[in-house]
């Protein structure tokens, strides 16, 4: 199958493989209904890792509606040596081993990371990152003309230390071993014991590492220090890695939110909460 997806003419329709394999692993029927879920998991993942997602793109509406959460990597080993009686497990790996040689990519490890609080000097750090991550990470979500706007308004540090001032928010900077600031998170408490977080943010090159997930875990415990009870954010409809990430993390749909930013501009986004209690 690897094979197949790897040497895939160029503009000759082959489907969509990863929401095929995510919609057989979510409708599965007997016999051996769980192992057989957990196989189409594994099939979906090696078209996830070969597949572009801009082009290949998960259904989100079936992971809303349905509350789907697409599998790590642990778990589809962690199922695979749990139900198959066969060599499932090696032979998975072996297709991904030679998926990721073929493709020049490096099995990716957990990397130290710390989140420090920062003041007013340091947002400058944040502004820089901001312009790096969302022209990379944008561009297909938002035109050129949307991302201009947003990052000359929300980025700039007079406009970020108001937020300081005024609403009680905090910044803080994500440091990779060795790399220094990788990434960005504000947030600010919100009435009835709520976290928002209005900033999350990690270079694309260090996604799959676990810095993102840190940068939760670390927002996680201040809510907790500050008493709340609840995590909220918003993110982009067609932000697919980003929604991914969050549900892995625990956090639930709340709703659809369309908001008028000016200058023509909206932001189509998905509410999402996570309760801490």
């Amino acid at each position: 199958m690897s094979w197949l997806l790897l040497h895939r003419p160029l503009g000759q329709f082959i489907g969509n493989p990863r929401r095929h394999w995510q919609h057989l692993a979510t409708r599965m029927v007997e016999p051996n209904k769980e192992l057989r879920t957990w196989r189409a998991w594994a099939c979906w993942y090696l078209a996830k890792e070969i597949l572009p997602e801009g082009d290949f793109p998960a259904d989100l509406e079936q992971i809303r509606e349905e509350g789907v959460i697409e599998p790590t990597h642990g778990e589809i080993v962690a199922n695979l040596i749990r139900l198959s009686p066969a060599d499932d497990l090696s032979r998975w790996l072996a297709a991904l081993d030679w998926t990721h040689q073929q493709l020049g990519r490096e099995r990716r490890m957990a990397m130290p990371v710390r989140v420090r609080r920062i003041g007013e000097s340091e947002l400058p750090v944040i502004q820089r990152l901001g312009h790096e991550i969302w022209r990379k990470c944008y561009p297909g979500i938002l035109s050129e003309g949307q991302i201009d706007y947003m990052l000359s308004v929300w980025y700039q540090p007079d406009a970020m230390a108001r937020e300081m001032h005024t609403r009680g928010a905090w910044f803080a900077l994500v440091e990779a071993e060795a790399l220094g600031a990788v990434g960005y998170l504000s947030f600010e408490r919100y009435p009835e014991n709520v976290l928002f977080i209005n900033k999350l943010y990690v270079q694309p090159e260090m996604h799959g590492q676990g810095v993102g997930a840190a940068a939760l875990a670390w927002t996680e415990e201040r809510a907790r220090e500050l008493g709340c009870y609840r995590l909220q954010l918003r993110v982009n409809k067609h932000n697919a890695p980003a929604i991914r990430a969050y549900q892995r993390a625990g956090f639930k749909f709340l709703e659809d939110v369309c908001s008028d930013i000016g200058n023509g501009y909206v932001m189509d986004d998905f509410r999402m909460e996570k309760s801490l209690l």
